[in-house]
């Protein structure tokens, strides 16, 4: 989230310069200043809110890149319509977020999960007695699950387990008939 905040920072002092640009404490300080040298008090708001008008105004129409920049963004999100792709920006840089990995961003095929079970069977018909965190912490180390940590490999086991059970209850179906 930093360098979205840093993004916006650079773009809000690149579009409003100026006044607006400033600090809040800057502008403040510039006016305790300006009232000191007896500058009415007045035309000093009339003076920041008119800076901050005019960079309102002049947002997109200044610069070519920022047309560019909207026009790569509706491009992507298939959109023609400005609204809309400002809430979709919207939505996606401050949207509520939900913690952790989305679903279905890692996930396992059936003939992995039985290549798992297979090499932890291997294991446990040298001694019966591991754990499946023993397991998983020896199959971290080979050169076939050399890339998923133990801990990976210990909560991948319970579902190695069923595709292998599936597995077997489907041979046994298949030699039965």
């Amino acid at each position: 989230m930093s360098d979205i905040k840093k993004r916006i920072a650079a773009v809000k002092a690149r579009r409003f310069g100026g006044f607006v640009s400033l600090p809040l404490r800057a502008t403040k300080r510039w006016a305790e200043k300006q009232i000191a040298k007896g500058m009415d008090p007045k035309l000093i708001a009339d003076i920041v809110k008119g800076q901050e008008e005019l960079a309102a105004m002049k947002f997109f129409e200044s610069d070519p890149d920022s047309y560019a920049a909207l026009d790569r963004a509706k491009k992507c999100f298939e959109t023609t319509d400005t609204e809309t792709l400002a809430l979709l920006m919207a939505e996606i840089l401050f949207g509520k977020t939900e913690r952790g990995r989305s679903r279905g961003t890692k996930t396992w095929t059936e003939q992995e999960y039985l290549n798992l079970a297979d090499a932890a069977g291997m294991l446990w018909k040298k001694n019966p007695k591991l754990s499946d965190a023993r397991i998983a912490t020896l199959l971290s180390k080979t050169e076939a699950f050399k890339k998923y940590s133990a801990e990976v490999l210990r909560q991948r086991m319970k579902e190695a387990k069923r595709a292998a059970w599936d597995y077997l209850q489907d041979m046994a179906i298949e030699e039965a008939d």
